[in-house]
């Protein structure tokens, strides 16, 4: 599969050094792409709401990681002040980060509980948690990485894109962890979206490293082999000392690192 991106074929995430070039004359090389489908949340316990309103105040009894920020919705969405609205939650049976925002059963039943003047209960069925309530979005990654024949990284570069609806700003941050994991003099990291008919993204636990770190990682393992050298060794020649992507800011606005 090859995904295809919409406005900047390309957005520049980090970059030091220069990439291409230290990759260009590495005398040890590896150029290869990785794909992580599509994962849907679907915990145990499927979503559920239970909206009760009293006059102008609104109870949601909700299992929800975000209390808070499900209170904050609502109450914008109804048009009244947050001291009208409570979140009741008591237990949380499982979420990994699907549970963090309120999904559309949430305002759907209360919307209905007021129309109706009664208690409503909304429970997703266990077909419907495959569309409505976000995904970890499928990535491809481009990793390249440059090294000397005594196994010390010159150059990385991680280029990424993933899916995503066609109205949601959701970012799957798969570059999140390149930029200080090892220690690279010359580094870019890039990503690029693809538009797709599907359902938001949102946060899958770890979201956007753990896909990055796959493809990352399967990459230094693959480069490891070309070396004949220990994967574990060759991570350890290459740990950094300092957050280099930190230092590269601060030597280009201060001269040097303290």
């Amino acid at each position: 599969m090859v995904l295809t991106t919409y406005g900047p074929a390309e957005r520049l995430q980090s970059q030091r050094g220069d990439a291409e070039q230290g990759f260009a004359t590495a005398p040890i090389k590896l150029d290869q792409t990785y794909i992580t489908p599509a994962e849907t949340h679907n915990p145990l316990e499927v979503h559920a709401t239970t909206a009760i309103w009293e006059g102008s105040t609104l109870t949601l009894y909700e299992s929800a990681q975000g209390v808070v920020n499900l209170r904050g919705v609502l109450a914008q969405m109804f048009g009244l002040p947050k001291e009208n609205v409570r979140v009741i939650t008591q237990f949380v049976g499982s979420g990994f980060g699907s549970k963090l925002w309120p999904w559309t059963q949430c305002p759907l039943a209360a919307a209905a509980a007021r129309q109706l003047g009664k208690p409503v209960k909304l429970v997703l069925s266990r077909k419907m948690m495959f569309q409505t309530v976000g995904h970890r979005p499928l990535t491809q990654q481009r990793v390249r990485l440059g090294a000397s024949r005594e196994g010390k990284l010159v150059s990385l570069q991680h280029d990424y894109v993933y899916h995503r609806s066609m109205l949601d700003g959701y970012h799957e941050d798969c570059g999140e962890a390149t930029p200080f994991q090892y220690s690279v003099p010359n580094l870019r990291v890039t990503f690029g979206r693809a538009k797709r008919n599907v359902g938001a993204g949102s946060d899958m636990r770890g979201p956007g490293r753990v896909p990055g770190l796959y493809a990352t990682e399967s990459a230094m393992n693959e480069l490891s082999e070309q070396l004949k050298m220990d994967p574990v060794k060759f991570r350890i020649l290459n740990e950094p000392k300092i957050d280099e992507s930190r230092a590269f800011h601060f030597v280009k606005a201060f001269g040097r690192v303290l």
